[in-house]
């Protein structure tokens, strides 16, 4: 599923796991129902039983891991935007969502994570 450097906290394999299924939707596999959901990656002709499970734009944005060693040291690992791990990676210029502002913010969020400390 996820290595050492992948948390877990980013998973979204939707269109292979089976826990991410809507059997009421068309089609069936969902990202919104991913660990790390990604509405955006639902057609926007599908069949949903609410709008939750829609295309939108909407999920999770980033991940914050730490370990109980990393704590002590106070140190974490951080990544920024949508998941991209088993998914293609969210970009405003192929994205659905042309009408909302997103001033200043990056065309691709592809980003690797980053060992933040405090010393």
């Amino acid at each position: 599923m996820t290595g050492p450097s992948r948390p877990t906290s980013r998973y979204n394999d939707f269109l292979h796991d089976p826990l991410s299924l809507c059997k009421a939707c068309r089609p069936q596999p969902n990202g919104e129902n991913a660990i790390s959901a990604r509405s955006d990656l639902n057609p926007a002709n599908g069949s949903y039983p609410f709008q939750a499970l829609q295309q939108r734009s909407h999920g999770g944005i980033d991940a914050k891991v730490t370990s109980m060693a990393l704590a002590k040291a106070l140190r974490l690992v951080a990544v920024s935007g949508p998941t991209w791990d088993q998914v293609p990676p969210f970009q405003w210029s192929t994205s659905p969502f042309s009408g909302l502002l997103h001033m200043g913010q990056p065309d691709l969020w592809k980003f690797s994570p980053v060992k933040v400390s405090w010393d």
